[in-house]
């Protein structure tokens, strides 16, 4: 748990070091002698054959009704202000399939059937629903069996990290993963990007965009680092920090972030 992401020195700082872009480059401007790489939103690219079952249009939602049973996740906003959470299906990038905003320190339930896969991420109505691809941050990752609605999450940094998130199953053995530390603060240079939505740096993937098995070892070291590999996925080589829940249902915590 923290208080604050920066101090009033340094996001002065921050904000002369990397004024706000239009998006259309490949790197932030200089910090020192280095130069900080930016996120790339770009037009989407689906597997061949997932198109067809791709949301075109996300649906605003303000909470599901909870009446104890339904599979689904309680979801809470830990920041400081109201903040929107985006539920991506797996294999659709370019469109959430639906997209909620909670008050600060404020839960909503959202419901989700039996067979679905995908992720929750925090983002901004501007950036999440523009129609392209935003995977940069801290992915909430989650699916429900389809023969029982048995539920599974885990949270992953491979796409980078704008922000703790910590589940719990809900269920008799109420198995915990996640991380409710600050890790967004005082990493290398090396290890930041800057988001296409907001213009935060935030902690960059740890594995090559185009190629899984390059490591992008700053980000990955830093992350193991402050982590270690039992509360998140860090890489695709250590650890298995899943976690199930008999009934379908989770808590999720949404710490604050940079989305």
């Amino acid at each position: 748990m923290f208080i604050s992401l920066l101090t009033v020195s340094s996001i002065f700082a921050v904000a002369a070091a990397f004024p706000a872009s239009d998006g259309s480059s490949t790197v932030a401007p200089r910090a020192g002698n280095y130069i900080v790489q930016k996120e790339i939103s770009g037009t989407c690219w689906y597997p061949p054959g997932s198109t067809s079952n791709c949301p075109t249009k996300s649906q605003l939602i303000t909470g599901d009704v909870d009446n104890g049973e339904r599979t689904g996740i309680i979801l809470q906003n830990l920041d400081f202000s109201p903040r929107s959470f985006f539920v991506y299906k797996n294999s659709c990038e370019c469109m959430p399939v639906k997209y909620i905003t909670i008050g600060a320190g404020l839960k909503r339930f959202v419901a989700f059937d039996p067979g679905f896969q995908g992720r929750i991420v925090r983002g901004t109505t501007n950036a999440n629903l523009d129609g392209k691809s935003h995977a940069l941050g801290t992915w909430m990752e989650f699916s429900w069996d389809l023969d029982d609605g048995t539920g599974w999450a885990d949270v992953s940094l491979i796409k980078g990290c704008d922000g703790a998130v910590d589940v719990e199953a809900l269920d008799d053995l109420g198995a915990k993963t996640g991380f409710s530390d600050n890790v967004l603060d005082g990493a290398p240079q090396e290890a930041y990007k800057q988001k296409s939505s907001s213009k935060e740096l935030v902690i960059m993937e740890t594995e090559s965009l185009t190629n899984a098995t390059v490591i992008n070892t700053a980000a990955r070291d830093w992350l193991a680092g402050k982590l270690g590999y039992k509360k998140a996925y860090v890489d695709d080589h250590h650890g298995n920090p899943d976690i199930c829940s008999t009934n379908g249902r989770f808590l999720i915590r949404f710490w604050p972030g940079r989305p």
